[in-house]
């Protein structure tokens, strides 16, 4: 059997959920690793003859300019391999004896934990840059900032999850698979306020939302940054405003369970199987105290209006 056609295979028991229902984007993720990486080098093999020796170089060929994408290649490659020489692979009509990924290793190419996040300096340069962003994109990235929500989480946000002054985020689009409410507070809320079916609805695209292009606009925003700082500032990414806000709530006093409420971090242990509290009224208090540390920042740089921060939070300074 071609590998191509194992592959098929894979991907459509994957889709029936048979073994565990994965999130869309995780799917999506397995089908970009075989189009991008595998397709071409493997496709059309014969998928009995393929050794460990020919999984290691595709491995050890992408961990030369990418180890992160390395780790995940050789990550797939087991789960792939393995369901093709086990019994879900052999009801499939796949005749694979032996697994050749057995040796592969998810976590061969050591990476570097990420720790980025934006001083209060800083904090002052990406708000002033921001500034002068569209409305659209400056709300999207006010609100990755404001509620620490991954990416995806904003950006692809329908509208309708937000009920008055409360957004709930359901279990098919968070990275743990739990719901997260999240209390608003004053200025976060009106970021939220639209008439569209979507938060930041696609401008390409009928009834859908924009996902693509948001790394062109945080490159841009750094870019700003360091012209208005008159210095290099340091690359960051999208999923850095959300390590920005945890790196805060010590200094703002939010104790560590309130924290992780906060970014939807998921309870351990006896605690997830018994504790179901979500923390509504401490994460709201969090969240106000974040806003106005941001809003305080805002002021000192003199951004407060094209922010569109509401007037009774400018008033005066804290």
């Amino acid at each position: 059997m071609l590998v191509s056609d194992a592959h098929a295979l894979y991907i459509a028991h994957v889709k029936t959920g048979a073994l565990r229902k994965l999130k869309p984007r995780t799917i999506k993720e397995k089908e970009y690793i075989w189009t991008a990486f595998l397709k071409d080098a493997l496709g059309q093999r014969i998928l009995q003859e393929l050794t460990a020796d020919d999984l290691w170089v595709l491995v050890l060929k992408k961990g030369k300019s990418a180890p992160v994408q390395a780790n995940r290649l050789a990550a797939e490659l087991k789960v792939f391999m393995k369901w093709c020489a086990g019994r879900s692979g052999w009801e499939a009509g796949i005749r694979l004896t032996e697994n050749r990924a057995v040796t592969l290793d998810a976590y061969y190419f050591p990476t570097k934990p990420k720790s980025r996040f934006l001083s209060h300096d800083e904090l002052g340069l990406f708000l002033r840059a921001v500034a002068q962003e569209e409305r659209f994109y400056l709300r999207a990235l006010l609100l990755m900032l404001l509620t620490g929500c991954r990416k995806l989480e904003v950006v692809e946000a329908p509208s309708a999850e937000i009920d008055g002054t409360v957004w709930t985020i359901p279990p098919e689009r968070t990275k743990n698979s739990c719901a997260h409410r999240i209390p608003l507070a004053p200025w976060t809320l009106s970021l939220t306020q639209t008439n569209e079916a979507w938060l930041f609805p696609s401008d390409r695209l009928e009834n859908r939302p924009m996902k693509w292009g948001w790394d062109k606009v945080i490159a841009r925003v750094l870019k700003r940054m360091s012209e208005i700082g008159e210095r290099s500032i340091p690359r960051f990414t999208l999923h850095d405003l959300r390590r920005t806000m945890r790196s805060n709530t010590k200094r703002l006093k939010i104790d560590v369970e309130t924290a992780e409420a906060m970014l939807n971090h998921k309870k351990k242990g006896l605690e997830e199987i018994y504790d179901g509290y979500d923390l509504f009224e401490e994460k709201k208090d969090g969240f106000a105290r974040w806003e106005r540390l941001i809003v305080d920042i805002a002021i000192k740089v003199g951004v407060t209006e094209p922010l569109f921060i509401p007037d009774e939070l400018t008033a005066f300074e804290a």
